[in-house]
């Protein structure tokens, strides 16, 4: 996907963060998923990655983002 990406014009960054929390949602472990989209969520909405556009290639990380953090987060 990375290579695609800047093939075609785009500049990528990846940031450092852990699991999305998928498993330990699915798993029930509410407070787990919790500390991980909280964890993803301030990464991505500091200054440098604040005004840009979020694309994963995983869908559950995908998912993750989309449908479950607003639940655990009540934001969205």
């Amino acid at each position: 996907m990375l290579k695609v990406l800047e093939a075609n014009g785009y500049q990528v960054d990846i940031p450092t963060f852990d699991c999305c929390g998928l498993p330990k949602y699915a798993h029930g472990n509410l407070d787990g998923a919790r500390e991980s989209a909280e964890a993803i969520v301030n990464v991505l909405s500091s200054p440098e990655y604040k005004e840009l556009d979020i694309v994963t290639s995983c869908p559950s990380c995908s998912l993750s983002l989309t449908r479950h953090f607003s639940d655990l987060l009540g934001d969205d």
